[in-house]
C-alpha cells in the first residue's frame, strides 16, 4: 500500500507539472504571437505596440515589377530596428532592391541597396526614432530568385526626444491618399504601375480595371466615335456656313432690294394668274 501510495502521489505530482507546463507553454505562445506577427503583403501602414515587433516581407512569389512599400511607427519613447535577410536576385545583375528610410517621402536614408548585390543575414539597422519607411523594388523578371524578409521590433529608449515631428505627412489637394501613408500625385492614378506601393484596397492601381472589351472591340468604337464626330462636324459646318451666308446677305442693301424686287415680281404673276384663272371660269 505504501509503495501503491507513493506511486499515486508521484504520479499525480507529475501530472500537475505536465499540466502546469502545458499552460505555461500556451500562454507564452499566445503572447507572443500577440507581440509578434507576420505581414506577406506588397505594402502597407503597420502599427507596433511598444516591446512588439511584425515581420514583412513581399512574399517569395511576389510580381515582376513590383513596388511595395511599408511604414511603420511605434510607441513615444521606443524605436524601429529592422532585422533583414536578403538574397540578392543575380540573374541579371542586382535588380531586385529595398530601402530603408526615416523621412519624408523616402528622405534621409539609412540604407539603400539599388547598388549593392551583397546577400545579408539578419542585418541590423536601427531608426532613430519611432517611425521607419521601407521599400522593396523587383525588375521585370519573371523568375525572381531573390528573398527580402525584414523583422521589425520596438524597442524602449526613454531618452528619445519627444518632441520629434512624424515624418508621416498629409496628402495636399493634389494628391492620391494610399492606405499605406504615401501620398502621390494624382495623375499617375490608373497608369498600370502601383506608384502607392501597396496592393490592398484604396492603393491607386484599385478600381482602374475598366470595360472588358477586346481589341476589335475597342477599334469598332473607337472607328464608329470618330465617324460619328466627322459628321457631326460636317452638319455643323453646314449650318454655320449658310448662317454665315445670310448675315452676310442681310446686311448688303442692294441684296435687299433686289429680294423686294423679286418678291414684287412673283406677287405681279401670282395675281395674273388668278385673274385669268377667273375669266376662264365666266367664259
Amino acid at each position: 500500500m505504501t509503495l501503491v501510495g507513493d506511486h499515486t502521489m508521484r504520479t499525480g505530482f507529475s501530472r500537475h507539472s505536465f499540466n502546469y507546463v502545458s499552460l505555461t507553454t500556451a500562454c507564452v505562445y499566445l503572447l507572443v504571437m500577440a507581440l509578434s506577427s507576420v505581414c506577406e503583403a506588397c505594402g502597407s501602414y503597420i502599427e507596433i505596440a511598444g516591446g512588439g515587433s511584425v515581420t514583412i516581407s513581399p512574399g517569395s512569389q511576389y510580381k515582376p515589377n513590383v513596388n511595395c512599400i511599408w511604414w511603420l511607427e511605434t510607441d513615444a519613447k521606443h524605436f524601429l530596428s529592422a532585422a533583414i535577410n536578403y538574397t540578392a536576385d543575380q540573374a541579371e545583375g542586382c535588380r531586385d532592391y529595398f530601402i530603408l528610410s526615416e523621412g519624408k517621402d523616402g528622405a534621409d536614408v539609412l540604407d539603400d541597396w539599388s547598388q549593392n548585390c551583397t546577400d545579408e543575414t539578419n542585418y541590423i539597422r536601427d531608426a532613430k526614432a519611432q517611425w521607419l519607411r521601407i521599400q522593396f523594388k523587383a525588375d521585370g523578371n519573371s523568375t525572381t530568385a531573390g528573398t527580402f524578409t525584414a523583422e521589425i521590433s520596438s524597442i524602449a529608449n526613454d531618452s528619445i526626444d519627444s518632441t520629434l515631428i512624424s515624418p508621416i505627412r498629409s496628402c495636399r489637394s493634389f494628391e492620391w491618399k494610399c492606405p499605406n501613408k504615401v501620398c502621390m500625385t494624382l495623375s499617375y492614378r490608373c497608369d498600370d504601375y502601383d506608384d502607392c506601393g501597396c496592393d490592398e484596397d484604396g492603393c491607386d492601381e484599385d478600381g482602374c480595371s475598366g470595360l472588358p472589351l477586346g481589341k476589335y472591340t475597342i477599334m469598332l468604337v473607337g472607328g464608329l466615335v470618330g465617324l460619328g464626330v466627322f459628321v457631326g462636324f460636317a452638319i455643323f459646318s453646314s449650318c454655320y456656313e449658310a448662317y454665315l451666308r445670310r448675315k452676310a446677305f442681310m446686311a448688303d442693301p442692294e441684296a435687299q432690294a433686289e429680294l423686294q424686287r423679286k418678291k414684287a415680281e412673283k406677287k405681279k404673276r401670282e395675281a395674273y394668274k388668278k385673274a385669268a384663272k377667273e375669266r376662264k371660269a365666266r367664259g
